[in-house]
């Protein structure tokens, strides 16, 4: 992955908290929604950038009451984890 790529990551994890500290939380969500779609939960992604991006929706959701889209969430990136370790060959 190029230092780019990361950057852009960067810049787009950062746009949401920004929508976060202005109170949009409707297109924080939009955002994270649109990320998360860009992204299979496969993707060859650093894992912590994957998680912040599963984490901080998670968390929207749960503050939301949306407990069904949370553990839905939570539920993907549980998968991932295990699919990324079967990958690597340590299961």
């Amino acid at each position: 992955m190029g230092d780019s790529h990361f950057l852009s990551m960067i810049a787009m994890h950062d746009l949401a908290e920004v929508y976060q500290a202005q109170g949009h939380l409707r297109k924080m969500v939009q955002h994270y929604n649109h990320l998360l779609s860009l992204f299979p939960i496969t993707t060859e992604l650093p894992p912590v950038m994957l998680f912040a991006l599963y984490a901080d929706s998670i968390a929207l959701m749960y503050e939301w009451n949306r407990l069904d889209e949370a553990a839905t969430l939570l539920d993907r990136i549980r998968a991932g984890a295990s699919a990324r370790v079967r990958a690597r060959g340590d299961m």
